[in-house]
């Protein structure tokens, strides 16, 4: 099979801006194949992707802004513990995602506390939880 450009640019470690990628994208329902070890922006990559359920474990080293990440996915119950020590930017990360499982709203918390370089407000509400999940940490 020919390599096709457009997903060579998504596997080949060279791509940094990841924005908008799968905004919108509901028939999604198992995480693509990204190399995402040179990215920096990401932001509303998923937004929108209600057939995710398990979120995979990412390596974003170079990862700045992950604003709106997992935002509207609705069906989305685990997270894992990322590493957000680059992160100034990760405004609703899971904003609208009521389904995340006990386990995946502490690991939401144990990544918040990664992001040493951001300065700025880190309220459960800032980084998308609902009222309802915040009363559960």
């Amino acid at each position: 099979m020919e390599n096709v450009p457009e997903l060579d640019a998504l596997t080949n470690g060279k791509t940094t801006d990841f924005a908008y990628l799968f905004y919108g994208c509901s028939s999604i329902s198992q995480f693509p194949e990204l190399n995402l070890s040179n990215a920096t922006t990401v932001s509303a990559i998923f937004q929108g992707c209600v057939g995710l359920v398990e979120a995979p474990e990412l390596n974003m080293p170079n990862v700045t802004n992950l604003q709106s990440f997992y935002r509207e996915c609705t069906n989305l119950t685990t997270l894992p513990v990322y590493d957000f020590t680059n992160i100034t930017g990760m405004q609703y990360f899971i904003k609208d995602c009521p389904n995340l499982t006990d386990e995946s709203l502490n690991n939401a918390m144990l990544s918040i506390a990664t992001a040493k370089a951001y300065a700025g407000t880190k309220t459960l509400k800032w980084f998308g939880f609902s009222e309802e999940q915040a009363t559960k940490c």
